[in-house]
């Protein structure tokens, strides 16, 4: 696996000099690559950001909770499959 640089904002110019890196650093091994993910990246930063808990958080994603349940609720838990399962979000359900 190699990860290229990352950026909040990438230009193609930014993207450009990326690709141009990865071949460098793969020096002469690039036709035995076979995947190139994107989209895999955005969905783990949605999850990590808005959905996975944090122990130092309090067991909330750095985003926060819109709507923590009251303690001691009755509330039921939701599951939701993310990347065909390879990230599972739970969520309760009033």
């Amino acid at each position: 696996m190699h990860l290229a640089g990352i950026t909040t904002h990438p230009t193609g110019e930014w993207v450009t000099q990326q690709a141009r890196n990865l071949l460098m650093n793969l020096e002469g091994h690039a036709d035995s690559s076979k995947f190139l993910i994107r989209v895999v990246l955005d969905e783990y930063a949605d999850h990590y950001n808005l959905h996975r808990p944090h122990r130092a958080l309090q067991q909330s994603p750095p985003a926060g909770r819109p709507h923590p349940p009251a303690p001691g609720a009755n509330v039921r838990v939701r599951r939701r499959d993310r990347l065909g399962g390879l990230i599972r979000e739970y969520s309760q359900v009033a």
